[in-house]
C-alpha cells in the first residue's frame, strides 16, 4: 500500500488491529494474545483476551477491505514499524495546529475504541447474512452449468419394504488440513468424498430395495473460524458467507440427485459447535445457529422449485439442537453429539421424554462407533469426511480415517445393518 493511502486509515482501530494479526501470524505462523496487547498498548488500543482476539479475527475474515489489509500484513507488505513513524510524523504535523485538542484526545480514543467494538459485534450478522446472498446467488447460479454431484447414478429398484438412513456428518467445508496419513483435506477432497458416499448408498438402494432414504445431516456443515484457536484460525480455504452457500449447494445437489432415483426422499438436520455464531459457547443464544440459516434456504429453494417433488424437508427451524424423525417403524432423534458425557456408554434415557428412543445418531468426534443399549437400542456416532485434523493431532486423539454412515432398517426384523463408508 502506498503511504498515502495508510495515512487515511490510521484513524480506524480496525485497520491498525488488522496489520497486528497480520504481522503477528506472519512472524509466529500463530497469534499469541500477549504479543497483541504488547501492540495495542503501543497504539492505544484495548486489550483482549483469547475471546476477543478470535471475535477480531471473525469480523476481520467476512470484512473484505480488512482481510486485504490482514493479508497483506501476512506478506510483509505492511508493518506496525510503518506505522508507528506514519503515526508519529502525523503527530508532529498535527501538534502545531490543535496542540489545544490534545488535551481530550485520550478520552475521545476510548469513547471510539467503545463505539468500534460495539459496531464491529454488531456489525458481524450484517456482513454474515448479506455475504451469504452474494455467495448462495453464485452458487445456485452456477447449477445451470457444473455440478458438484456426479448425476451417474439412474438405477431402477425392486419392490421391497427396507429404509435406509444415510449420515452425513462433520463436513467442516471451507477447512484446510494437512495431514499425509489421511490424505489431507479441501473442497475439492471434500466433493470427491461425498461423490462415494452417494455412489455407495445407491448401490445399497439398488441391492436392498430401498423404498424411502431418510437424509441427516448431523452438524458442523461448515468449518466457520470463530470456533477454532487463534492459531488456527485462518485455515479456512474462503469465508463463512461462502462456506454456508455451499453448503446449501451440496446439499441441494445431494438430495436432487437421490431424489432422481425416483423414491421418496425425507431430509433433517441439526446444527453443530462449528455451525454456532458465538465463538464461545458460554456466550451462545440458544437455536442462534447456522443450521437455522442452511434449513431455512432449503425451504426456500424448495418454494422456487430447486428441489425435487418427492423430497421432504423435516421443520425443526424452533430447534436446531434436536430431530425426531419414524423410520420404518422405529423412533430416531439425531443430535450433534458435542453435549454428550465421556463418562458412560449409556447415552439414550437423558432423551427420552414422552416416548422411547431406538435410535441415538451423532457426530461431533470424526470416528465411528456403534454401541447397543437396552434391548436393541443402538446410540451410534457418524465420522466425518475431514477425518483426522490438527485439533486431533494435538491432543493425541486417534487419527481417524474419513468416513460418513447409511444404515438399513427392515421393519419386519430387529436387525439393523449399520455401513460405515470410508473414503
Amino acid at each position: 500500500m502506498k503511504q498515502e493511502d495508510i495515512k487515511s486509515y490510521l484513524d480506524n482501530p480496525q485497520f491498525i488491529e488488522a496489520v497486528i494479526l497480520g504481522e503477528l501470524y506472519k512472524i509466529d505462523n500463530k497469534i499469541q494474545v500477549g504479543k497483541f496487547n504488547k501492540f495495542a498498548k503501543e497504539f492505544n488500543l484495548d486489550k483482549q483476551n483469547k475471546q476477543g482476539v478470535e471475535e477480531l479475527l471473525s469480523f476481520i475474515h467476512n470484512d473484505e477491505d480488512l482481510v486485504e489489509i490482514y493479508n497483506s500484513a501476512t506478506l510483509g507488505n505492511i508493518d506496525t514499524q510503518t506505522l508507528k513513524e506514519l503515526n508519529q510524523q502525523e503527530a508532529n504535523s498535527a501538534f502545531n495546529t490543535i496542540s489545544s485538542y490534545v488535551i481530550d484526545n485520550t478520552e475521545v480514543l476510548a469513547n471510539n475504541r467503545e463505539f468500534n467494538k460495539i459496531q464491529r459485534e454488531g456489525a458481524y450478522l450484517h456482513h454474515l447474512i448479506d455475504g451469504l446472498h452474494r455467495n448462495l446467488r453464485d452458487e445456485l447460479d452456477s447449477l445451470k452449468v457444473t455440478n458438484y454431484i456426479d448425476k451417474e447414478f439412474k438405477v431402477t429398484f425392486p419392490n421391497g419394504n427396507k429404509e435406509m438412513i444415510l449420515c452425513l456428518a462433520d463436513w467442516h467445508i471451507g477447512a484446510l488440513v494437512n495431514n499425509v496419513e489421511t490424505g489431507g483435506y479441501d473442497f475439492n477432497m471434500f466433493k470427491e468424498r461425498l461423490n462415494e458416499v452417494i455412489n455407495q448408498a445407491i448401490a445399497k438402494i439398488k441391492e436392498k430395495g430401498i423404498t424411502k432414504v431418510h437424509v441427516y445431516h448431523i452438524g458442523d456443515i461448515i468449518e466457520h473460524i470463530n470456533m477454532r484457536n487463534v492459531n488456527q484460525a485462518f485455515e479456512a480455504e474462503f469465508p463463512a458467507t461462502e462456506q454456508i452457500a455451499k453448503g446449501i449447494r451440496v446439499l441441494v445437489e445431494a438430495l436432487n440427485t437421490l431424489a432422481d432415483t425416483g423414491i421418496a426422499i425425507t431430509f433433517g438436520l441439526v446444527g453443530g459447535n462449528h455451525d454456532r455464531f458465538q465463538g464461545n459457547k458460554n456466550d451462545k443464544i440458544y437455536n442462534d445457529n447456522i443450521g437455522y440459516l442452511v434449513l431455512d434456504n432449503l425451504f426456500f429453494v424448495q418454494e422456487l422449485g430447486g428441489l425435487r417433488e418427492n423430497i421432504t424437508l423435516l421443520d425443526n427451524r424452533n430447534d436446531t439442537y434436536n430431530l425426531y424423525d419414524q423410520v420404518a417403524g422405529k423412533k430416531v432423534k439425531v443430535v450433534h453429539g458435542d453435549h454428550e458425557g465421556k463418562k458412560t456408554d449409556v447415552k439414550i434415557p437423558k432423551h427420552i421424554k414422552n416416548e422411547a428412543i431406538d435410535y441415538l445418531i451423532m457426530g461431533h468426534i470424526h470416528t465411528t462407533r456403534i454401541i447397543q443399549e437396552d434391548y436393541s437400542r443402538f446410540h451410534v456416532y457418524v465420522g466425518s469426511t475431514m477425518g483426522a485434523n490438527n485439533y486431533s493431532a494435538e491432543n493425541n486423539l486417534p487419527t481417524t480415517s474419513p468416513s460418513q454412515m447409511f444404515l438399513v432398517i427392515d421393519p419386519e426384523q430387529d436387525s439393523p445393518e449399520f455401513q460405515p463408508v470410508f473414503l
